[in-house]
Parts: C-alpha cells; structure tokens; sequence
C-alpha cells in the first residue's frame, strides 16, 4: 500500500498561491469593523481614519492623513494583534503607509485610484488646521490666493537710442532689441494708466562701454525726461545687474559682444 500524501499548498509545490478574499477593516479604538470589498474604491478610505487590508499575503495598514495621533499608535498595535491572532507572523508581509505615500501593491488591490489625490490632501490639511485654531479660540478667514502682481503695463511703446560718441540714434523696431555690450543705450517705455501718462527712462551701460559714453547718456536721458509730458521715472541699469522691470519692457532682448557702429 502506498501511503497517502499530506495536503501540501500550492506554493510550496512552485504554483501559484490561491487568491485569498480581500478584507477591509476600519479600525476603532482597536476594534476592527469590517466592511464591504466586493469592490474596493478609493473614495471608502476616509482621512480621520485607519484601514487594514487583508490580501492573504499581504496585509496593508493605512492611516489617514488627519488621524489623530492617538488613534495611530492604537492603529499599529491593532495591527501587530490581527497578525498574532491570524497566526501569520512569518508567512507574507505586512506594510504600514500613510495617506499620500501608497505603494504601488497597495493602490493596484483598488479598481480605481484618482491622480488628483494630492490636491485632495492640501485641502485635508489646511481644514484640520483651521479647526485647531477655531478649537483654540481663534477667528479663522481663508485668504484668497494672491495674483502675481504686475511690475508694469504690457500695453506700452517702446524706444531704444544708441548713444556713440556724442552721437544720438534712434533704433527701428527690428534693431532695438539687440544691444551691443560695448555701448551705451537710452531706453524709453511710455505707457498709459488710469488716464495718466507714464515715462520710464534707463540707461543702459555695456560691461565693456567707455566713461565719457557713460556720462553723456545720463545727461540725455535726463533731458528727454525732462521734455516729456506726464510722469517719468529714470534710473540706471548696469549689464548683468538688470532688475526684472528692465527685460519686462522688452518682448525680447539679445546682448553681443562688440559694438554697434552708426555714427561716422
């Protein structure tokens, strides 16, 4: 007679392991309230709270993002108490994550998992802040989100003067945005607002321009200032050191090296 073999599971014989049922706990105060997987979705796991998933060999713990702290240590040890009482301390794995940093074996036991869940969070936390500021006493308003604010209007003109030893012209549309490190260039945006005229003047110094081009630009622009009606504002502006009002005038600006020659 040949004896009869013992039951031995599937993966020890090298095939796959039957699928075990999913099982869904919530957690409360380490009593595991189970609930319905028939089909598991993203939205039954709430934020104020801590989840088991029970896949088999795999068993997933999840707390919310806004569970109180408390509730999280109870959490772990529920945990550590349903895989003592399954008897499964060495067999499978156990993972525990928190809201927002899921790994991928834990999201695919999901039939759908949203990729908008990071906003959902911002806005988990910034209630749970307020509600402890409301708690502690305090009035809570939300502020709207600024609008990044405008240096200067878009809608203006714009004029560029090359100044060259003692010479003074007037650039073509085309040329004005290609300045020359080796010059000097009078830079004038005027542009209406609330009704009122705006003028703003710089003068623009190349690293390798000389002193006396130096000096006369300012005087230049000092008296074209000067001529124009409404308000205007000058300054001087240093290649490399340009503020971000100085390239907002500009749709597009390209720098050489060298020098721009125009006037004889």
């Amino acid at each position: 007679y040949a004896p009869i073999p013992r039951d031995v599971p599937d993966a020890a014989n090298g095939g796959p392991m039957t699928t075990s049922p999913k099982k869904l706990f919530w957690i409360n105060k380490r009593i595991l309230v189970p609930m319905e997987t028939h089909v598991l979705e993203r939205e039954m796991l709430k934020s104020d709270r801590s989840y088991i998933l029970d896949c088999g060999t795999e068993i997933f713990l999840w707390i919310g993002m806004t569970t109180l702290v408390s509730e999280k240590k109870t959490s772990a040890t529920a945990l550590e108490e349903y895989v003592h009482l399954q008897g499964r301390s060495s067999i499978g794995r156990t993972v525990i994550m928190t809201e927002g940093h899921e790994i991928v074996d834990f999201k695919l036991h999901f039939q759908h998992w949203p990729k908008n869940v990071v906003q959902k969070l911002y806005e988990a936390g910034r209630q749970k802040v307020a509600a402890i500021f409301k708690h502690q006493g305090y009035d809570v308003a939300e502020i709207p989100d600024d609008k990044p604010r405008q240096l200067i209007s878009s809608n203006g003109c714009l004029k560029v003067w090359l100044v060259d030893r003692g010479c003074v012209t007037l650039l073509c549309t085309e040329e004005q945005e290609q300045l020359y490190n080796g010059d000097c260039y009078i830079i004038q945006y005027s542009y209406a607002e609330d009704g009122k005229d705006y003028h703003l003047f710089l003068a623009w110094f190349g690293q390798d321009s000389v002193q006396e081009d130096r000096v006369a630009t300012v005087s230049l622009m000092s008296s074209m200032a000067d001529s124009v009606k409404g308000r205007a504002v000058v300054g001087q502006v240093l290649e490399g050191r340009e503020p971000e009002l100085f390239f907002l005038v500009f749709k597009s600006l390209i720098i050489f090296k060298g020098w721009q020659e125009y006037c004889i």
